[in-house]
């Protein structure tokens, strides 16, 4: 098992979820909740919000601990979350020597970036330099998800989406987790 420890709930599920990105197959925990666990825990981190930085502590067991710690502003969440997560992703990366293909990316939109920057003017080459540095998403998904966002554009112009509505209807039926979406659905036993 893998155990996350905040001194705060903020950002627990980007950190769970980045975790369980690195380790599909492992369960894992990120809370701030004081509990007790059954299962053995292989790796824990330690997470501190303190005033003007976030300290990250780490130890695999029967290994030293290692520690990390960056300036952050508060009151720039998006900020915040982005640089969390980026250095959760080195780290984990440093533990396991993998990289993820969308990088830090875990929500079911990867394409809302690319689209929000393109209806800003935003070039290729700018788009691209962002993704690579904000999130470490790989040419291949980075060039896919620039690729998608042109096309999902063009489909909205035709239709005048500024001024119309939208609306998702969810049918689960996905029977697996990509490594940067939350929604999985799996069959009901009998």
């Amino acid at each position: 098992m893998i155990l996350a420890k905040l001194n705060q709930p903020e950002f627990e599920y980007d950190i769970h979820s980045l975790i369980k990105a690195f380790f599909p197959e492992e369960n894992v925990s990120a809370t701030a909740e004081d509990k007790k666990y059954e299962e053995e825990i292989t790796l824990q981190f330690q997470v501190e919000y303190e005033p003007q930085q976030i300290k990250i502590e780490w130890k695999e067991k029967n290994q030293e601990s290692h520690d990390r710690s960056f300036p952050v502003d508060f009151l720039d969440r998006t900020e915040t979350k982005n640089e969390l997560k980026q250095n959760f992703y080195q780290i984990l990366s440093e533990i396991t020597g993998k990289k993820l293909p969308w990088g830090t990316l875990t929500g079911i939109r990867p394409t809302k970036i690319p689209m929000k920057f393109l209806e800003e003017g935003k070039t290729e080459a700018e788009i691209r330099a962002y993704m690579q540095k904000t999130y470490f998403a790989s040419d291949e998904k980075i060039d896919l998800s620039i690729d998608i966002a042109e096309r999902e554009l063009e489909i909205l112009k035709k239709i005048d989406y500024e001024n119309g509505y939208s609306l998702y209807i969810g049918i689960p039926f996905c029977p697996t987790t990509c490594l940067y979406c939350s929604f999985t659905s799996y069959p009901l036993v009998s």
